[in-house]
């Protein structure tokens, strides 16, 4: 059966019930040209909307990395910092800064609308965040210990869509003489996020939209003391 003749197939049912008297016939008929475009346009759209769901492809992942691959190193102390964060925020949703029980290390930031509040987390002053439009995006991490993740939050929906763990430059590291620095950027639709830690540098590239890690690369440690060069 062509496509054709299953869409006056379904379009065509109206035409096969009782109407009752009050109803024009010329709207049914009306409706089913209606229905046909609605019905088409469904067939047509459907597999582009779910392929803007899909995680990335082998294709976009080798793409990405080679572009990690090719990306330079560079870094600024500024750019890992919430001072310098809050200083670039551009947001609708006003945010409050306060400590945690009274320890001047860790602070709970909060976003609202008015009296509602969105979202809040817990930070340090060297946690980088950005904010499109209603996105958030946020490092929760420590600054003397590795690993860490990055947090999507919906502002508008005070909902978290995603997070994806960030920063595997050794297997295991926690000590009060460990540095690490954390900045991140929303760059073509990825999240660009660099660290500078002691036991070197990294970078890694998030897609925005899953929240899947699509490219990932070590950088050469020029420090020779045990220390990062910066911070």
């Amino acid at each position: 059966m062509t496509l054709r003749r299953r869409l006056d197939r379904c379009a065509a049912w109206p035409a096969r019930l009782k109407l009752p008297a009050h109803v024009n016939q010329s709207s049914i008929v009306h409706g089913r040209f209606s229905m046909r475009a609605c019905i088409l346009s469904m067939i047509v759209f459907l597999p582009y909307a779910a392929a803007a769901q899909e995680p990335p492809s082998a294709e976009r992942r080798f793409s990405m990395q080679h572009l990690a691959e090719k990306e330079a190193w560079s870094w600024s102390d500024n750019d890992a910092s919430l001072a310098t964060a809050l200083r670039n925020c551009r947001s609708p949703y006003e945010w409050s800064l306060r400590s945690i029980n009274d320890n001047p290390q860790w602070m709970e930031l909060s976003f609202g609308e008015g009296k509602e509040l969105r979202w809040r987390f817990k930070c340090h002053w060297m946690t980088p965040f950005i904010i499109d439009k209603s996105m958030l995006y946020y490092v929760e991490y420590a600054y003397h210990a590795p690993f860490g993740r990055v947090v999507c939050v919906d502002l508008a929906q005070s909902k978290q869509l995603w997070s994806c763990q960030v920063g595997e430059v050794v297997s295991a590291w926690f000590h009060s003489a460990y540095l690490s620095a954390r900045s991140i950027t929303k760059r073509d639709g990825h999240i660009w996020v660099r660290g500078n830690e002691s036991r070197g540098r990294f970078l890694n590239v998030i897609d925005a939209n899953t929240g899947e890690l699509v490219a990932a690369r070590l950088y050469e440690n020029e420090s020779t003391d045990g220390t990062a060069k910066s911070p």
